[in-house]
């Protein structure tokens, strides 16, 4: 799958309340997706008590459920090591699965 050049751009784009800023609407499920990754990722971040989940979902490999986090990345048009890279994470541990 090809990956846009302005992957770090959308990314950042998530997280956006300025209404010139913000994506371009896209289908309701999209917009949910992208709301899923942004709750994923402000969890992470934040270190509260989601925080491990966060992480433990983030670094699961493979395409298995279509909301593991390869898969999801994957049809928000998102590199899932470049976000994996932005949000902190290593990289996904092999073998894992969310």
């Amino acid at each position: 799958m090809g990956y846009r050049e302005n992957d770090y751009y959308t990314l950042a784009r998530l997280y956006s309340t300025d209404e010139e800023e913000a994506p371009v609407p896209d289908s309701p499920e999209r917009e949910l997706l992208r709301a899923f990754l942004r709750a994923t990722l402000t969890d992470l971040i934040s270190g509260g008590e989601h925080a491990e989940k966060a992480r433990v979902y983030i670094e699961a490999t493979g395409e298995s459920h279509p909301l593991a986090f390869d898969s999801l990345c994957n049809l928000l048009d998102l590199d899932p090591g470049m976000v994996r890279r932005l949000a902190g994470v290593v990289g996904p541990k092999p073998g894992s699965d969310w």
